[in-house]
């Protein structure tokens, strides 16, 4: 058992090895998102390439580790390697979401570098936004956007049918 301390209510282990943080795994280079220390107890749920990166080197990666989910931008740079270019925490999700990568609109444009988080209904597009991030290609980096006029694709909706 490790020896434990408590400070104004929060309990510290003593001997704690410390995990990478998400930041030190930004520009990292691996064969395998389970390679990385920091996310080896994650699984690919998804990936796909964002559609407006012509190169098609760019790519989202949904992880989780079966409670927790995380969106991976990375750059593909050959057979079984990739750069992580940044990562979103996105967290437990509510019942009835999930997340769509790359198949989101902003006031009825498409923009292949938001991902949000949807309720998922039975309908072509998902309307009910609940959060929703935009990766920024310059800053190489996501940022949280305001939810008022994005809806994105149920890629699933044909059948449903």
């Amino acid at each position: 058992m490790l020896p434990i301390f408590s400070m104004v209510g929060f309990y510290f282990p003593i001997h704690v090895k410390c995990q990478e943080l998400p930041n030190t795994i930004i520009g990292k280079e691996d064969k395998e998102i389970n390679d990385i220390p920091f996310l080896k107890n994650y699984k690919i749920a998804e990936g796909i390439a964002i559609d407006e990166d012509i190169s098609s080197k760019t790519s989202f990666i949904l992880i989780t580790n079966g409670s927790n989910e995380k969106v991976i931008c990375s750059e593909y740079l050959g057979p079984n390697s990739r750069r992580i270019l940044a990562i979103q925490e996105i967290g437990q999700l509510p019942k009835n979401s999930k997340v769509i990568m790359s198949r989101c609109r902003k006031e009825q444009k498409e923009n292949g570098y938001i991902i949000a988080i949807v309720e998922t209904t039975q309908t072509a597009y998902f309307k009910k936004v609940k959060k929703a991030w935009i990766f920024k290609k310059e800053s190489q980096t996501f940022s949280e956007i305001p939810i008022k006029g994005i809806d994105c694709i149920n890629d699933e909706f044909d059948n449903l049918l």
